[in-house]
């Protein structure tokens, strides 16, 4: 027993010495591969309505990640499915380049939007063939992060497989293959990866992804690909820690991201200050809160007000916007919708802005009016034109009018003497 716990801890402090080795010039590479599928619009907690999103979670942890550890990895990014219309089935394609900084990458994430399917084999197979491509002197990681099941293999039957979409089971929602569970493939498709060297960590995002059944499918995805196990997420705290957790589980060596005794402010308002991580003898950032109330600015945490009631909801230009708890625990104004074409932003919500069908007419008055498209905006609205004298309006349409009498010609109408003439309209 005595001569196995010596081996131990001889093992655990080669390993140490290992991770606080310095970096070759060509680092590790860690390419994040990430699911912008249409369900990543939504919030982790499907019952939170004022939740950020997914996406703009995955966001600010990737962009923490990149920026935390950028002389410990190359990053690089692919996005899937490549098109964002609606349940898109297209392999994913590298957005980032490996190599890519963290701004670069950032970028990528400001300016893609969710939608489409969650094509993950032939994204995986699209990620190796990638990577493998470049030859690479120093180790390769993949990182999947996911909200959701495996699907988009059209080779599979309807009928009989398993959905992935809740209630609609024997293609009773009319999905087609296109909803098919695609674990088998995906896991084939990790297993190639690890056969070529590249690791995949997997990361399920999100209550859709990390209940029971549904993380059974990622744990076998992260086994195929060598990690053993993948790792749940469903905030943005526990998203960055996951994140890190790979980072931490991938790095063969380190170097100092900062400075000991730093301090910034995260994005969300929280302290970070450098500290040493004798884990793996090198500094890295250490994020605590603020206290309710206060929110950090030049790296202190300072008082805060509230900007606005609670639930309460409002127009900034043609964004609606509603009121809400932020980080600090003071109120912000949140943007709750960006309206659209066609709509208007009315009393906190974005409205039709058509007043009429395009196409109708009608007569108001003397005169026709015609339902006209503002093409710039999208709205609808009524178009007055006057009808000339000798004209009425009839079934929305100036009309010529006919005379039932002669000018100047005279009559009776019982006991009452009418002479003609010509009405003034």
């Amino acid at each position: 027993m005595v001569a196995r716990t010596t081996l131990l801890l001889a093992a655990l402090l080669a390993a140490e010495v290992a991770n606080a080795a310095p970096c070759p010039t060509d680092l590790p590479v860690l390419f994040i591969v990430q699911d912008k599928s249409g369900s990543m619009a939504g919030s982790p907690n499907p019952t939170c309505t004022t939740c950020a999103s997914k996406w703009s979670m995955s966001t600010s942890a990737v962009n923490t990640l990149t920026s935390n550890y950028s002389n410990r990895f190359r990053f690089g990014l692919e996005f899937f499915p490549a098109a964002a219309t609606s349940f898109n089935c297209s392999a994913g394609t590298t957005i980032s380049p490996v190599g890519s900084s963290s701004a670069t990458i950032k970028a990528a994430y400001t300016g893609a939007a969710p939608g489409g399917g969650t094509p993950s084999a032939i994204s995986l197979d699209s990620a190796r063939s990638y990577l493998t491509g470049l030859r690479l002197a120093e180790p390769a990681y993949v990182l999947l992060l996911t909200d959701g099941l495996p699907n988009c293999d059209l080779s599979l039957n309807p009928a009989t497989c398993t959905a992935t979409t809740a209630g609609c089971s024997n293609n009773s929602c009319g999905l087609g293959a296109k909803d098919c569970l695609d674990d088998v493939a995906t896991r084939k498709a990790a297993a190639a990866l690890y056969a070529a060297g590249i690791k995949v960590y997997v990361i399920g995002f999100g209550a859709d992804a990390t209940n029971a059944n549904n993380l059974a499918v990622l744990d076998g995805i992260a086994a195929a690909g060598g990690t053993g196990k993948s790792i749940a997420a469903n905030d943005q705290a526990s998203l960055d820690a996951a994140l890190s957790q790979v980072a931490f589980n991938a790095t063969t060596c380190c170097k100092d991201v900062c400075t000991a005794g730093q301090v910034q402010c995260t994005p969300d308002g929280q302290v970070s200050t450098c500290k040493l991580d004798s884990s793996i003898g090198c500094t890295n950032w250490s994020t605590s809160p603020c206290p309710t109330k206060s929110a950090c600015s030049n790296g202190v945490c300072q008082s805060c007000s509230d900007a606005c009631a609670a639930g309460a909801s409002r127009c900034s230009g043609s964004t609606a916007e509603t009121c809400v708890v932020g980080p600090s625990g003071c109120t912000i104004w949140k943007t709750k919708a960006t309206c659209g074409w066609g709509e208007l932003c009315s009393g906190g919500n974005c409205s039709s802005c058509g007043t009429c069908t395009l196409g109708d007419s009608r007569c108001t008055g003397n005169g026709a009016e015609d339902c006209v498209l503002d093409i710039f905006s999208g709205c609808t609205s009524w178009s007055y034109t006057a009808c000339p004298a000798g004209s009425v309006c009839t079934n929305g349409a100036c009309q010529s009018c006919t005379g039932t009498c002669t000018a100047g010609q005279t009559g009776c109408s019982g006991n009452t003497a009418t002479r003609c003439q010509a009405d003034a309209k």
